[in-house]
């Protein structure tokens, strides 16, 4: 988003087997375009301190949690902040 890309081409082995779109990924997600215009305003995991949490997937589990925390730059969830 920040370079103006709408469009990513798809390769596997070398050769273009398609093309996403911006479209594509509301369809599949609809709160992800929306996370995706966010971040791409901040940086996200600076929200995030031990005293004040946000929702979102965890980057580790990838589970949907209400509860994140920044953890070295990353959006974890209290169970894979334990696992640390």
């Amino acid at each position: 988003r920040e370079m103006n890309i709408h469009r990513l081409v798809v390769t596997q082995g070398g050769k273009i087997v398609g093309l996403l779109s911006e479209f594509d990924i509301v369809k599949v997600e609809p709160a992800l375009h929306v996370l995706i215009r966010e971040h791409s305003m901040w940086d996200i995991a600076d929200l995030a301190t031990p005293e004040t949490t946000i929702s979102g997937v965890c980057e580790s589990c990838e589970n949907y949690c209400e509860d994140l925390t920044n953890s070295s730059g990353r959006l974890l969830c209290e169970e894979c902040i334990k696992e640390r």
